[in-house]
C-alpha cells in the first residue's frame, strides 16, 4: 500500500467517524427533546392532579351557596312582586 492509499483510508476512516458520531448527536437531541416533552408532561400532570384537587375543596362551598340561593329566591320573588304591587297602585315608572 502505498502512502496516497493509507491517507485516503484515513481520511474515509476520518469521514465515516464523522457520520457516526453526527448520528450519535441527532439521536442525543432527539432523545434530549422526548425527555424534555416527557418532562413537560409530567409537570402538566401533576398540574392536573392539583386543580382537580383545588375543585374537590371548593365543591362542598359551592354546594352551601347553591342551597344559600335556593333559599334566598323566594324572598327576591316575594320582594319584586311586592315592588310591583306599589308601582301599579302608585303608577311609578320602573
Amino acid at each position: 500500500m502505498g502512502a496516497a492509499t493509507i491517507a485516503m483510508m484515513s481520511h474515509q476512516n476520518g469521514i465515516m467517524r464523522n457520520q457516526q458520531l453526527r448520528r450519535q448527536i441527532e439521536l442525543l437531541q432527539l432523545e434530549t427533546a422526548y425527555l424534555e416533552r416527557n418532562k413537560r408532561n409530567a409537570c402538566e400532570a401533576d398540574r392536573i392532579v392539583e386543580v382537580k384537587q383545588e375543585v374537590k375543596k371548593l365543591e362542598p362551598e359551592v354546594s352551601g351557596l347553591k342551597a344559600e340561593l335556593k333559599n334566598e329566591e323566594p324572598k327576591l320573588k316575594k320582594h319584586s312582586s311586592l315592588r310591583n304591587l306599589l308601582r301599579c297602585l302608585f303608577c311609578l315608572k320602573t
